[in-house]
């Protein structure tokens, strides 16, 4: 049995929201905050973006694995790997905006483009769906 893709087809649609949320967020922050302001808004995308990017991958290899040993069996890695990539991007945004001296504000803003284009694929399925 091959795995369904339209079950990861949301995650693929978030990928683009969020380069074009990125780009969007990126601006303000050119615009508003200047250099430095852009640089935070920057690094808070790229983490955004290995984010969504990660989370695509999750699913399409639990997709996989459901399909090939049923769901139950998928459960405990998909968490394992979830709170890890938690852990490493919690990390990742302790030591840029505490040892490299990012801004917050911008740093978040780029940081949670994720979100909104999770939340944007989710609703675009949805709709679709109806």
């Amino acid at each position: 049995m091959n795995p369904d893709p339209i079950a990861a087809e949301p995650l693929a649609r978030a990928r683009g929201i969020a380069v074009v949320g990125g780009v969007l967020v990126l601006a303000l922050a050119a615009i508003l905050g200047g250099r430095r302001a852009f640089v935070s808004a920057a690094a808070g995308s790229v983490l955004s973006f290995a984010n969504v990017w990660a989370l695509e991958r999750f699913a399409q290899r639990a997709v996989a694995q459901a399909a090939l040993l049923g769901g139950g069996a998928v459960a405990a890695p998909l968490t394992a790997a979830l709170g890890a990539k938690t852990v490493v991007l919690l990390t990742a945004s302790w030591v840029l905006i505490r040892v490299g001296g990012l801004e917050t504000l911008p740093f978040g803003l780029g940081f949670m483009v994720s979100i909104f284009s999770l939340l944007g694929a989710g609703l675009y399925a949805a709709q679709r769906a109806e």
